[in-house]
């Protein structure tokens, strides 16, 4: 019970950063900007699966190390109703009608000591092999959410990551955004 209390933790972090509608309301993709933007549904909720929010690596490391199977009907049922109150709250605290408006302000390069640095966290902590990582990026994206009873705006970088053709979300740490250390990666 606590492992399923730790994901729903860690969707709570990532949901509380960004908001925006993407392609489909899933990850991967062939394009980082649509990564971004299908990403951006976490904030309201706007999503079919977070299964692509990360590589399968990423899967089978929280099995092995969280113990957290998302192929188990355990964990969907945990993540559709946690998603559920979730949308709940977003009402409560906007309204019924949403508008999510997102936009990347700046594309920063990354030095190549940076981006070793990312390539070898993002190994070190996943097994995955630094040739399977293709590029790595830097955004800066402002959102804004307007309802019905408020509206909100900020900004975040992400760090969107190609991994074997297609984009997934990280912090600029270099956790993927649905790992359960991802809401304290944000501060760095």
């Amino acid at each position: 019970m606590k492992r399923i209390v730790a994901i729903l933790l860690l969707l709570t972090c990532t949901v509380c950063a960004l908001g925006c509608k993407g392609p489909d309301g899933t990850a991967p993709t062939d394009n980082y900007k649509d990564a971004v933007a299908s990403f951006c549904n976490f904030l309201v909720y706007d999503i079919k699966d977070i299964r692509g929010f990360a590589p399968d690596d990423f899967w089978a490391y929280m099995k092995a190390e969280e113990g957290f199977d998302i192929g188990s009907d355990e964990a969907a049922e945990n993540v559709a109703l946690y998603i559920e109150k979730m949308r709940e709250s977003t009402v409560e605290s906007y309204g019924e009608k949403v508008k999510i408006t997102h936009k990347i302000t700046e594309e920063k390069e990354l030095n190549q000591p940076s981006i070793d640095a990312k390539l070898e966290f993002i190994e070190e902590t996943y097994g995955i092999d630094r040739s399977r990582i293709l590029e790595v990026k830097r955004v800066t994206v402002e959102f804004k959410i307007k309802g019905d009873k408020g509206e909100v705006s900020n900004t975040i970088d992400i760090l969107p990551v190609n991994i074997d053709g297609k984009w997934y979300p990280c912090t600029t740490k270099g956790y993927f955004y649905v790992h359960p250390y991802a809401g304290a990666a944000m501060a760095y």
